[in-house]
């Protein structure tokens, strides 16, 4: 990058310094290359203040590196602050980027803010915004008209690092317990749930741990949807809940309008919790179940017990992500889970679970209090499907049913 820099700034305006690595233009700004390869280093940019920051190859950099960097991107002198980075999937900072700018669970080259929290001085809402553009080797104009046997190269690289430098894969966590998930196939834009659509509710105990509340839905072919959350993460210290105020917000956010404007709440066939709040180990002083709580915040009863097996769990979920030929849309894929992007903590939990070292056949027991609560709801619909009363239907969704059946029966054959 220094020598190209030699090729790009004209002399009569920039003047180099070896010894610090600096360019200093004319107009009194500054270009200052520099270098961090332990986190030890950090040190050399305590004191340090810079209008914009450029990380090249970012994952070398370690999430502590690259953290410590971003708080160094500050000054009063009303210059814009920004930081950019470029870099192939993989190595240390991976992850940490890859939930930072959400690749694969949030629409890219699309700015989006993110809420950082309240200023402790001010009381102001701070946040940040964000992008991620992905670019694949073939947009590369020049590397693909001086060097075309580049790709040849790229092609004989292992499996992982095809994946990475070939096709630009965020996705290369080996052990994955879903790597069949795609944010293309499992993810959809929101849309109102019909009225006559069999509905219920899972939820994940906690208060300490974070509590996770999912919504689920079933259409007439059996498609299953996840169409809301209310959950915290595991970092979030800030919104612990008690159970009953938990049920309140649920009820709450289950709060819907029929055609004259009065508000009632949805039906659930039912409500499907943790197996620890049916315990009589977790009764409070008053001899309450965690259910009794939930009772007590408005929720109806009709609780039912999340099937603890993990291994069945994790099998089960791996049929509903199982993509298939989408009858609808010609040469796309789709599944019988479908997550609303709204659901925005599950979408980046699910790619992130791993298998149990001891066990592949179940998932780490780490930080998975979504996948619980989403994995009780999966299980516990024995449901039929949902029908839609005769009057309703028009034209259209019959044609769509008899697609439907038809595709099956070719199945069959």
């Amino acid at each position: 990058m220094i020598s190209k820099s030699h090729e790009l700034y004209p002399s009569d305006r920039f003047e180099w310094n070896e010894n610090d690595m600096t360019w200093y233009h004319i107009n009194g700004s500054i270009i200052e290359f520099g270098y961090l390869d332990t986190d030890d280093r950090v040190s050399i940019y305590k004191s340090a203040e810079y209008d914009i920051i450029r990380f090249d190859e970012a994952t070398e950099f370690s999430e502590f590196r690259l953290r410590y960097m971003q708080s160094r991107c500050r000054g009063a002198n009303n210059f814009p602050k920004q930081i950019k980075m470029t870099s192939n999937p993989d190595g240390p900072g991976h992850k940490y980027l890859k939930k930072l700018f959400k690749v694969g669970t949030s629409e890219p080259c699309k700015m989006f803010k993110e809420y950082i929290g309240r200023d402790p001085f001010s009381g102001e809402e701070k946040y940040e915004t964000r992008c991620y553009i992905p670019a694949l080797v073939w947009e590369n104009e020049f590397l693909m008209r001086d060097d075309p046997e580049y790709i040849t190269n790229l092609m004989k690289l292992p499996e992982k690092e095809k994946r990475a430098l070939l096709f630009g894969s965020w996705e290369l966590n080996e052990d994955a317990a879903f790597p069949e998930f795609d944010y293309d196939i499992h993810v959809c834009k929101p849309f109102d749930i019909p009225q006559h659509w069999k509905r219920w509710l899972a939820v994940d105990n906690g208060y300490e741990d974070p509590f996770a509340w999912y919504w689920f839905a079933v259409d007439e072919q059996g498609t299953v949807y996840v169409y809301r959350e209310f959950t915290r993460d595991k970092e979030d210290r800030t919104t612990k809940l008690t159970y009953k105020a938990q049920a309140q917000k649920v009820v709450e956010k289950s709060t819907i309008f029929d055609d004259q404007g009065n508000e009632l709440m949805e039906r659930f066939q039912f409500i499907v919790a943790g197996h620890d709040a049916f315990h009589t180990h977790v009764r409070d002083e008053q001899g309450k179940t965690l259910i009794d709580h939930y009772i007590e915040g408005g929720l109806p009863g009709g609780f039912i017990q999340g099937v603890k097996n993990r291994k069945f769990r994790k099998a089960i979920l791996h049929e509903y992500l199982t993509p298939y030929d989408d009858p609808f849309r010609p040469g796309k894929k789709t599944a019988r889970l479908q997550i609303f992007n709204t659901c925005k903590t599950l979408i980046e939990k699910i790619p992130e679970l791993i298998k149990d070292p001891d066990d592949p056949e179940v998932v780490l027991d780490v930080d998975d209090h979504q996948y619980d609560a989403l994995t009780y709801g999966i299980c516990a619909y024995h449901a039929k499907k949902s029908r839609a009363l005769k009057s309703e239907k028009n034209e259209i969704e019959r044609y769509r049913e008899r697609l439907w059946r038809n595709m099956k029966r070719k199945n069959r054959r």
